[in-house]
Protein backbone atom coordinates (compact mmCIF):
# COMPACT_ATOMS: atom_id res chain seq x y z
CA UNK A 1 0.00 0.00 0.00
CA UNK A 2 1.26 3.80 -0.62
CA UNK A 3 -0.03 6.83 0.09
CA UNK A 4 -0.25 10.32 -2.38
CA UNK A 5 -0.66 13.40 -1.36
CA UNK A 6 -4.73 13.95 -0.08
CA UNK A 7 -7.16 15.92 -2.25
CA UNK A 8 -9.45 18.55 -0.36
CA UNK A 9 -13.37 17.67 -0.73
CA UNK A 10 -14.98 21.42 -0.42
CA UNK A 11 -18.11 22.22 1.47
CA UNK A 12 -20.37 24.66 0.03
CA UNK A 13 -19.90 27.01 2.50
CA UNK A 14 -16.78 25.98 3.61
CA UNK A 15 -15.74 22.49 5.78
CA UNK A 16 -17.25 23.86 9.22
CA UNK A 17 -20.94 23.29 8.44
CA UNK A 18 -19.86 19.75 7.29
CA UNK A 19 -20.48 16.88 9.29
CA UNK A 20 -20.59 12.77 9.53
CA UNK A 21 -18.82 12.15 6.90
CA UNK A 22 -19.39 8.87 4.95
CA UNK A 23 -16.94 7.09 2.59
CA UNK A 24 -17.19 4.27 0.08
CA UNK A 25 -15.53 2.63 -2.53
CA UNK A 26 -16.03 0.00 -5.65
CA UNK A 27 -12.60 -1.26 -4.87
CA UNK A 28 -11.58 -0.56 -8.09
CA UNK A 29 -10.97 3.19 -8.05
CA UNK A 30 -13.93 4.81 -7.63
CA UNK A 31 -14.88 6.58 -3.90
CA UNK A 32 -18.04 8.22 -3.06
CA UNK A 33 -17.71 10.81 -0.02
CA UNK A 34 -21.38 12.00 1.35
CA UNK A 35 -21.95 14.38 4.28
CA UNK A 36 -24.63 16.66 5.84
CA UNK A 37 -24.20 20.27 5.57
CA UNK A 38 -26.21 22.87 7.38
CA UNK A 39 -27.16 24.88 4.33
CA UNK A 40 -28.20 28.62 4.47
CA UNK A 41 -31.64 28.98 5.59
CA UNK A 42 -32.44 25.50 4.21
CA UNK A 43 -31.69 23.19 7.34
CA UNK A 44 -29.25 20.02 6.80
CA UNK A 45 -28.60 19.15 3.07
CA UNK A 46 -27.14 15.95 1.44
CA UNK A 47 -23.91 16.43 -0.24
CA UNK A 48 -21.50 14.45 -2.40
CA UNK A 49 -18.46 14.12 -4.16
CA UNK A 50 -17.30 11.34 -6.73
CA UNK A 51 -13.60 10.73 -7.60
CA UNK A 52 -13.11 7.76 -10.14
CA UNK A 53 -8.98 7.97 -9.36
CA UNK A 54 -8.81 6.07 -5.62
CA UNK A 55 -9.02 9.49 -4.77
CA UNK A 56 -6.01 12.01 -5.99
CA UNK A 57 -9.23 14.08 -7.66
CA UNK A 58 -12.73 14.79 -6.45
CA UNK A 59 -16.04 16.24 -8.50
CA UNK A 60 -17.15 19.70 -7.14
CA UNK A 61 -20.10 18.62 -4.50
CA UNK A 62 -23.85 17.96 -5.51
CA UNK A 63 -26.27 18.89 -3.51
CA UNK A 64 -28.74 15.77 -3.48
CA UNK A 65 -31.32 17.33 -1.17
CA UNK A 66 -32.18 19.58 -4.39
CA UNK A 67 -33.73 16.25 -5.95
CA UNK A 68 -36.89 16.64 -3.40
CA UNK A 69 -38.07 18.11 -0.46
CA UNK A 70 -36.70 14.96 1.69
CA UNK A 71 -37.08 16.88 5.10
CA UNK A 72 -33.10 15.96 5.76
CA UNK A 73 -32.12 14.85 9.01
CA UNK A 74 -28.46 15.69 9.78
CA UNK A 75 -27.57 11.80 10.26
CA UNK A 76 -25.65 10.44 6.74
CA UNK A 77 -25.15 6.71 6.46
CA UNK A 78 -23.64 4.60 3.50
CA UNK A 79 -22.95 0.79 3.25
CA UNK A 80 -20.25 -1.02 1.41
Amino acid sequence: MSWTVSAPLIAPGGAANAVDMCLTTDGNGTWIAFYTWLGSGNGWEIISHRSTDNGATWTDFNNLSQRGNWGVYRYTQCTT
